[in-house]
């Protein structure tokens, strides 16, 4: 949801008018949903947790931020807002990341998840 929520906010911006600040930001877009993807397939429920809120917190505070910019809002002050954006919204992240990862995409009986990875080590 975090990086859902950057990502329309990031739009919302560009369509107002405003510049992207990160010129990584777009051709992220598909490592984000990768990424997301990789953390809610970890075989670990506690890493896949950890993985899963911490992206999901990084596109609340970007988002937060864009929310502040797209009100006219200083730097200083759009840094606290992302920062108020990520606690605010912690308790929620973290269960819905325990929820996404007890019910993470099915893969083939018998197939880890870390043999699924693209980015496993070859044996």
């Amino acid at each position: 949801m975090g990086q859902t929520a950057d990502v329309a906010t990031t739009a919302v911006g560009l369509s107002q008018g405003l510049a992207e600040a990160n010129p990584a930001a777009l051709p992220l877009i598909p490592a984000k949903v990768a990424m997301t993807g990789m953390a809610r397939r970890m075989d670990d429920p506690e890493e896949c947790r950890e993985a899963t809120q911490g992206l999901s917190l990084a596109g609340f505070g970007a988002a937060g931020w864009n929310l502040a910019m797209l009100a006219g809002v200083s730097t200083g002050g759009a840094g606290l807002l992302a920062l108020g954006t990520m606690a605010l919204l912690w308790r929620p992240a973290y269960f819905g990341a325990v929820n996404s990862c007890q019910q993470g995409p099915e893969l083939p009986p018998g197939v880890k998840a870390a043999e699924a990875s693209p980015f496993r080590e070859a044996s």
